[in-house]
């Protein structure tokens, strides 16, 4: 879901706020540590995605939060983005880069959700759980974003101000789309509904698809009981990524048994 404040003005450079969520509730979605690693190295990938239309047509010096400095490369997977920007844009482009940046962010979460449903074997021949990883991956991210035209006399600070108070607004009008998610629930992402073969499998059916998923899959990414929605596969196989950039380093998270002893 999106949504948008914008003001009137005569042309000249506007201000654009821009953010995505969830942010905290996806993060902490984890069965182990390793996973809230996954889930804030995936957002940061989204983040840089994000911004990615607003460089491209304004310049990396367009963009006032965060600061930059040629980080957008998407080979430096060592910075991390978080899940808005400030940036000053023409005024006549201002809602269209708004909503290339939707749309890039967007697209980002399908790529990833695309590359884990290929690693555990679901295809569109597959039906139901392709079709549903597909409805997942479409409504899950919620995206905001503000813009301000030029104001005569007023401050950077009263400015920014008043941005944050637009997006504020904007966010308190909850957008109540129906999400039909019935059925079984992820384990790392409850509010999902974990994929199923077909529609009202039985328990049964349920697990030894799972079960049949799980097999040569490392137990990092997925274990033999385990029942995961699209977006949670997405941010298992997120370190598999070429924008991942797993290494045995990535890899060797400590159990959380571990850091309790």
């Amino acid at each position: 879901m999106s949504g948008s404040s914008t003001q009137s003005a005569p042309s000249g450079q506007a201000l654009l706020l821009f953010s995505f969520g969830p942010v905290q509730p996806f993060i902490a979605a984890a069965r182990k540590t390793a996973d809230l690693w996954a889930g804030s190295a995936l957002l940061s990938h989204l983040a840089r995605q994000a911004l990615q239309p607003v460089c491209e047509a304004c310049g990396e010096g367009a963009v006032i939060f965060p600061a930059l400095d040629g980080s957008t490369d998407a080979a430096d997977t060592d910075v991390s983005f978080p899940n808005r920007f400030v940036a000053r844009v023409p005024e006549a482009e201002a809602e269209a880069l708004a909503h290339q940046a939707d749309q890039a962010v967007h697209e980002a979460l399908q790529q990833q959700v695309d590359a884990a449903l290929d690693r555990v074997g679901i295809s569109e021949a597959d039906g139901v759980p392709y079709e549903m990883a597909q409805r997942q991956a479409d409504r899950f991210l919620e995206t905001y974003w503000s813009i301000l035209p030029p104001r005569d006399g007023a401050s950077h600070a009263r400015r920014y101000q008043r941005l944050e108070q637009q997006l504020g607004a904007r966010k308190a009008l909850r957008d109540f789309r129906p999400l039909d998610e019935p059925g079984y629930r992820c384990d790392l992402i409850p509010d999902l509904a974990a994929l199923v073969p077909r529609h009202e499998a039985r328990p049964g059916a349920v697990r030894a698809f799972w079960s049949e998923k799980a097999e040569g899959q490392p137990k990092s990414r997925l274990r033999d009981g385990e029942e995961l929605s699209a977006v949670a596969l997405a941010k298992r196989y997120y370190p598999e990524a070429p924008s991942g950039a797993a290494s045995a380093e990535t890899e060797a998270f400590p159990s959380t048994s571990s850091l309790a002893t």
